[in-house]
């Protein structure tokens, strides 16, 4: 190998026909990264955790707008570094995400119609 710094692989089949080469550098782990998620990141990635199991996409819209306040005062109190415009930007990623893309319904206005 030369000195440039990159070690290769060879990788073949169990028959020795087919090998491929990689290169170290490209598969490092993303645990070496070095970024770090800020605290509003972590909160929104924990609400959509918590939107995801508690079922609350199938609640009714008075329901989900109580149980939005009280998770969103939750992790308020979990993260105390996140500020009121942060919560509020939270809550509104938390209303956004359990809207339906497509609303529901036959008609697209997502009221149900009778058939006669």
């Amino acid at each position: 190998m030369t000195g440039s710094g990159s070690a290769h692989v060879v990788q073949g089949d169990r028959d020795g026909t087919t090998a491929r080469i990689t290169d170290r550098k490209e598969a490092r782990p993303l645990s070496s990264s070095k970024y770090k998620p800020t605290t509003l990141e972590l909160a929104r990635d924990e609400l959509f955790s918590h939107i995801q199991r508690c079922g609350v996409l199938e609640a009714e819209d008075s329901e989900r707008g109580e149980w939005m306040n009280d998770t969103v005062e939750y992790l308020g109190e979990r993260y105390p570094d996140l500020n009121e415009e942060q919560l509020a930007e939270l809550s509104a990623i938390g209303h956004r995400y359990c809207q339906p893309a497509i609303p529901h319904g036959s008609n697209g206005s997502g009221e149900e119609t009778e058939e006669a």
